[in-house]
């Protein structure tokens, strides 16, 4: 008898009998949830859409007096016509054009008072030096 031996001829397929049950089994998980239809109402295209209203302009002074489109108002005025903008306009948007040495306290007010009364797109002026 000699000592050598001769090669294997044939394929062990138990891995490859392994790995091709995993990835059935795979797949049958993945099918159903691949083929499953999800109906969506997506919003149509309008041709004219409406034009956007323009924005209120809010500035406050350094002492915090209120003036909104250029007329002085009071606290208590700002709310009443902030909610009646956000009644009228959901997408209404107010910018504040606070002076460089007002008090925080006066924008943190007014801020509050605008979230309030339902006003959430609020822009803040920049100054060009």
């Amino acid at each position: 008898m000699s000592s050598h031996a001769a090669p294997i001829a044939n394929i062990n397929v138990t891995p490859l009998v392994d790995v091709m049950l995993v990835l059935l089994i795979i797949f049958m998980i993945t099918a159903p949830v691949a083929t499953h239809r999800l109906l969506v109402n997506l919003p149509q295209l309008h041709k004219d859409p409406p034009p956007p209203s323009e924005p209120l302009h809010l500035r406050i002074a350094a002492d915090g007096a209120l003036f909104l489109d250029g007329t002085m108002i009071r606290p208590e005025v700002l709310a009443a016509e902030a909610a009646f903008q956000s009644a009228r306009d959901t997408k209404r948007v107010i910018e504040i054009d606070a002076a460089d040495n007002v008090a925080y306290a006066h924008v943190a007010d007014v801020l509050g008072t605008l979230k309030n009364a339902g006003l959430h797109r609020v822009g803040f002026a920049a100054h060009k030096d």
